[in-house]
């Protein structure tokens, strides 16, 4: 990425490190941007660009982080040129990245699976089944009347019956809900 910096890097201290705040313009995409650095993450891109005049341009090296997702200034040069050197920093710099990405890990998400999301579709019809019911009859209706209603809304929304909710339901149910007939 070729760049050009609009104004003087600012930094600030935060304890034990520097955070260092750089503008810029893409020179390729035109667009205007604004990165921080920190002084442990890519020292080297940090000391060159600390004491950046306006105005100068760079050749950056990016590299998209697998961990997080976003791209990391993992070498930087002054001057704009085409390749060649910046190749050898991103190969020389990438085995940094791989380092210090371990160091920090993304909590991996877990997702449901198809019979939980039939369950937890089911508790919720049944939650949105006995408000409604008790929005229809009034607050101080008799609970044999409200669950009443309630069972009948509730059957209602599962007149068409996905297989996982169909076998959710066949199942022993496990909510304190018992069926007024």
């Amino acid at each position: 990425m070729k760049i050009r910096l609009l104004k003087t890097p600012s930094t600030v201290a935060k304890g034990n490190y520097t955070e260092l705040t750089v503008d810029f313009r893409n020179l390729v995409t035109d667009k205007v941007g604004s990165r921080k650095i920190l002084s442990f993450k890519f020292p080297d891109v940090f000391v060159a660009l600390k004491d950046a005049q306006p105005d100068s341009e760079w050749t950056v090296n990016d590299v998209k982080n697998q961990e997080s997702g976003f791209f990391d200034w993992v070498g930087i040069k002054a001057g704009v040129e085409a390749g060649g050197e910046m190749v050898a920093m991103a190969q020389s710099s990438s085995q940094g990245v791989a380092s210090r990405s371990k160091s920090a890990p993304v909590a991996q998400r877990e997702w449901e699976d198809r019979e939980e999301r039939a369950r937890r579709q089911v508790l919720i019809v049944r939650q949105n089944a006995l408000s409604n019911a008790v929005t229809l009859l009034g607050v101080g209706a008799k609970e044999t009347d409200v669950l009443r209603i309630a069972d009948f809304f509730f059957d209602w929304s599962f007149r068409i019956k996905d297989d996982a909710v169909a076998a959710y339901l066949s199942a022993a149910d496990d909510v304190p809900w018992k069926k007024v007939s």
